[in-house]
């Protein structure tokens, strides 16, 4: 069990912070997360969920990029996750 949550908690960095949720809603985003996990493990890539690596080095490519920069594509994929849920 403890290395199912290590693991999840290497995907999803919400669970790796101190909680400031209610614990009903901790328990539901637990579970959003386990259900992500096996979705992702169960149906390979997807064109919205980058694999680990892509992750990694996009983080890596990021270190050099400038505040500016970073907040346009931040700005980008918030639009993209609004056009998305619509």
């Amino acid at each position: 069990m403890e290395r199912a949550f290590g693991a999840l908690k290497g995907r999803f960095k919400i669970l790796a912070s101190r909680p400031f949720f209610s614990f009903s809603t901790q328990v539901d985003i637990v579970i959003a997360c386990f259900i992500l996990h096996n979705y992702i493990m169960g149906h390979g890539s997807d064109e919205f969920v980058p694999s680990e690596e892509d992750w990694i080095r996009q983080n890596i490519s990021q270190a050099g990029l400038s505040h500016r920069k970073i907040r346009e594509e931040t700005n980008a994929w918030v639009q993209l996750r609004e056009q998305i849920a619509l």
